[in-house]
């Protein structure tokens, strides 16, 4: 499927449960997720608050989202680089569940994740929270409960979404990917591909595919046309070659 991509995702397809509230099945006693006008559950970013907390532009959802701590934060920027993520909201789901002691337990994972292949629920924890036994005993617990409405839930490592290195890599290509790409620029940088199976960021910054040549090959990966390995340091020397995404 080769449709245009990607402001037009959230606002057309938004999420799949959209104000829909599910009965419960097995340990679930409840679903809840946000209407399109709630946005969240719980109020993030107040004054009051002793732990920082800020606010993030989002281009995938047109909106700016509020974070409740930097993990968070990188997270989200993750969430914007990645080709495949469609759309994605902040403490917009509720989960009601019985806990071991048979006791009816209430969870907002930190953020819903709409791929074009899954929906994700979310929770953002340090790897030593997320070793800890209330923490580890819970992911197992909804992981498997979620499974029947066909919802992901997992927990993202912290040190992962904060390797310095990486985010540096993709800041670079959110901060000159905002520029939409036309049919005509698309087609040269095909033509480049096909020819010679990888480009440069030197070939961008020297005018290879004209003046607006950077924006172009950051669009293209963040489309999934292109990739480039992240985990490089980035350069001029940093390598384009074709990604997931069919021309």
């Amino acid at each position: 499927m080769n449709i245009a991509f990607p402001q037009i995702f959230a606002p057309m397809y938004g999420h799949r449960w959209q104000g829909a509230s599910l009965q419960g099945i097995g340990r679930i006693k409840q679903i809840r997720f946000c209407s399109a006008e709630q946005i969240r559950f719980r109020t993030i970013v107040k004054r009051a608050r002793m732990r920082p907390t800020g606010k993030v532009w989002s281009w995938k959802n047109c909106r700016t989202m509020h974070w409740e701590s930097p993990y968070e934060r990188d997270a989200f920027q993750l969430l914007n680089f990645r080709w495949d993520v469609i759309a994605y909201r902040e403490q917009s789901c509720e989960i009601i569940y019985t806990d071991d002691a048979g006791e009816e337990s209430t969870h907002y994972p930190d953020i819903e994740v709409l791929t074009i292949s899954s929906h994700e629920l979310w929770e953002v924890k340090t790897e030593y929270h997320s070793n800890r036994t209330p923490v580890s005993r819970r992911t197992e617990i909804l992981k498997r409960a979620l499974f029947p409405y066909g919802l992901i839930y997992d927990v993202a490592i912290a040190e992962k979404l904060s390797n310095r290195h990486r985010l540096n890599t993709m800041q670079k290509i959110l901060h000159f990917g905002n520029r939409p790409v036309s049919t005509v620029e698309r087609y040269n940088v095909a033509c480049e591909m096909v020819q010679n199976g990888v480009s440069t960021w030197g070939d961008a910054c020297s005018g290879r595919f004209g003046s607006n040549g950077r924006e172009i090959l950051s669009r293209l990966v963040l489309e999934g046309f292109l990739k480039i390995d992240t985990d490089s340091p980035f350069g001029r020397t940093t390598e384009f070659v074709l990604g997931d995404r069919s021309w």
